[in-house]
């Protein structure tokens, strides 16, 4: 990122060893370009070890680590806060970077996050719920006469045959729950606030999804990016 701005994007699924050819990947979009940090928001810890030890190798910065131990801009009011995950975290940060607190975050994708934060910018809590992608998959494994179907929005709530029906269920189904869980938080902060939608499923839930305010597929990027230069700023001034 420079400047705010985004420069070069890539999907990539993580696998499930790590190659230096995925990691490679990783940094075709800084061909011609200085590369001043590396910031990683990861969720699979047993590949840290492998990524810090790439990309201190081939790009000669140590990467950092978000974690719940890092100047994060928020306070984490829960439990376990090491429990967080760094992508929640990021897109917290990516939230706060373009609202005021208090708001909501949802990502959807993989599994569904609900994340709240109240006025005083701490983080109080959320849920999480399975993803439509994994609810379809989950049907197909574990019961014998249905199958797997693709995600995408249904023609109707009703569906005339079993394929349609599933996806309904799911569509829907994810959908209510999300307005559900939305009006129970807006209860319990007291305050209608800003609704942030990201992650590559939130598109089908764009335009239909009456009480998300904004969908921003960039949140994680540039929280990771707020995370970083603040507690790079808060390393020099202990330099």
């Amino acid at each position: 990122m420079e400047r705010g701005q985004i420069r070069w994007r890539r999907f990539q699924p993580t696998p499930r060893r790590l190659q230096r050819t995925f990691l490679r990947a990783l940094l075709r979009g800084t061909r011609g370009r200085s590369l001043s940090a590396v910031a990683v928001a990861s969720v699979v810890p047993g590949l840290d070890k492998g990524v810090r030890r790439f990309f201190e190798q081939e790009t000669g910065r140590c990467p950092f680590f978000i974690s719940h131990r890092a100047d994060l801009g928020f306070t984490l009011k829960v439990d376990r806060p090491r429990e967080v995950g760094a992508d929640r975290l990021a897109d917290i940060a990516g939230a706060l970077v373009r609202h005021r607190p208090p708001l909501i975050v949802i990502d959807s994708g993989t599994a569904v996050t609900c994340d709240v934060v109240n006025s005083r910018c701490e983080y109080i809590g959320g849920a999480i719920f399975p993803g439509m992608a994994l609810a379809s998959r989950a049907l197909a494994d574990h019961t014998a006469k249905l199958r797997k179907v693709s995600v995408r929005v249904p023609d109707s709530p009703l569906g005339t045959q079993t394929a349609a029906q599933i996806r309904a269920g799911i569509f829907f189904g994810s959908l209510g729950a999300l307005e559900r869980l939305i009006r129970e938080y807006q209860k319990i902060l007291g305050v209608k606030c800003p609704v942030i939608a990201t992650g590559g499923l939130s598109l089908l839930l764009r335009g239909r999804a009456g009480v998300i305010d904004e969908y921003d597929p960039d949140l994680i990027f540039l929280g990771i990016h707020s995370i970083r230069q603040r507690n790079a700023a808060r390393a020099a001034d202990h330099a």
